[in-house]
């Protein structure tokens, strides 16, 4: 999205840890504070720029996305904050979780009450307004863009191929999807079924393939390249995702984008990135999402008809649209701080 700014002729700074240079984009490091000595804020880091850094600019944007992350804004608050998913959903599984939704429900909201809100999905703005207090006209939605190399292509597998990709954190749940493809594996005897990423929870779903006596058709690779990412969403028949929590889901949409219908648990985020019965299949619970599944890789009628729905879906999500619709809350934001000389 920077890189579509900047092409738009507005000059742009990009503050990190590790940052790049790309495309003439000003690139800084940012300072960050690790609060582990206390208490509640042990899972927490501060970002912060200071006053020189952010003087000259009209506004300045933090993203945040699923981890508790706090931003010091060191010239005043002209900011606009970018917000991906809930804080705690990362947490909320873990000893962690009551300080999680702590910070996130009675804290983050005072320091940001004044500040434009940018979240992926209406269901995700539903969640801000309605459970976390946030004004209504303070939340903008979004929609993400995706990378144009998510194109349709390639050959299927010529078995039934089942793909999720994402961090092996508690929020995806895969340690709830694993039951549920043994279950499909014995309704679908061919099946295979791969899970990309990498986190903490590894070894723990490692064994639970090696309990299920899984390892010959249940694969975790790990991370793994762009190039073969893209080829095994093409190759796959349908994806899946049984996330506790989501801003939108873009594994969904890069894999519609290479006409691969999903199946995933109706949470916020999924409800947004599926249209519900064309571009995939949405469950309540470990025994809808493997019935649904089931009906997926029995039925190719039902599955070319997802296919071609779900590629003409992902059309619409590209980086321009978004960084135009980022832009425009950010202009409006500005235009608001100058005062009415400014229009």
């Amino acid at each position: 999205m920077a890189c579509v700014l900047r092409r738009s002729r507005h000059e742009v700074t990009l503050w990190a840890r590790e940052p790049e240079v790309v495309e003439s984009i000003n690139a800084r490091h940012v300072n960050e504070l690790f609060l582990s000595s206390v208490p509640l804020f042990r899972f927490v880091s501060i970002n912060f720029i200071t006053q020189d850094d952010q003087s000259g600019f009209d506004v300045a944007m933090n993203e945040q996305k699923t981890r508790a992350r706090a931003s010091w804004k060191g010239s005043g608050d002209k900011s606009v904050q970018e917000i991906y998913g809930r804080i705690a959903s990362d947490l909320q599984t873990t000893f962690r979780g009551y300080e999680a939704l702590t910070l996130e429900a009675r804290i983050a909201p005072k320091f940001y009450r004044r500040t434009p809100i940018v979240t992926l999905s209406d269901s995700s703005k539903r969640d801000l307004v309605e459970d976390l207090g946030f004004a209504d006209r303070m939340v903008h939605v979004v929609p993400p863009g995706i990378d144009p190399r998510f194109t349709p292509g390639g050959v299927r597998s010529d078995r039934p191929l089942v793909v999720a990709v994402g961090r092996l954190v508690p929020v995806k749940r895969f340690e709830v999807l694993i039951p549920i493809l043994v279950e499909l594996k014995r309704r679908v005897p061919d099946l295979e079924a791969v899970i990309v990423g990498e986190g903490y929870r590894r070894e723990d779903l490692e064994a639970m393939v090696a309990e299920a006596g899984a390892q010959e058709w249940l694969t975790l690779p790990g991370r793994i390249g762009d190039d073969a990412l893209v080829d095994l969403y093409r190759r796959a028949w349908v994806l899946a995702s049984v996330s506790s929590g989501e801003g939108w889901g873009m594994t969904i949409t890069e894999a519609a984008a290479c006409a691969t219908p999903a199946v995933a648990t109706r949470i916020t985020g999924h409800v947004d990135a599926i249209v519900e019965g064309t571009t995939g299949l949405l469950g309540d619970g470990p025994d809808e999402v493997t019935d649904a599944l089931e009906r997926v890789l029995r039925d190719p009628d039902l599955r070319r008809r997802l296919s071609d729905a779900a590629q003409r879906h992902a059309e619409r999500f590209t980086w321009d649209a978004t960084a135009l619709g980022t832009l425009s809350v950010l202009a409006a934001d500005a235009v608001r701080r100058r005062g009415p000389a400014a229009t």
